[in-house]
């Protein structure tokens, strides 16, 4: 998996990578699912999503 920003400088688009090695699951039934969070101020003073935001997947695929 790879989190990467939409804009910015060259080669400093990508936030982190991860490779699932544990705990993937057998084939099954499976169905993904993504949601998307604002996390806003821990006081409680959070002016929420101030922009429209977008999500993009390029990819995605379930190998087993």
């Amino acid at each position: 998996m790879i989190t990467s920003r939409a804009s910015g400088p060259a080669g400093d688009t990508v936030v982190s990578r991860h490779v699932f090695t544990s705990e993937v699951p057998t084939p099954g039934s499976e169905t993904a699912r993504m949601t998307l969070y604002v996390y806003g101020n821990p006081n409680g003073k959070s002016p929420g999503l101030q922009h429209r935001a977008e999500v993009v997947v390029d990819r995605f695929a379930f190998l087993p």
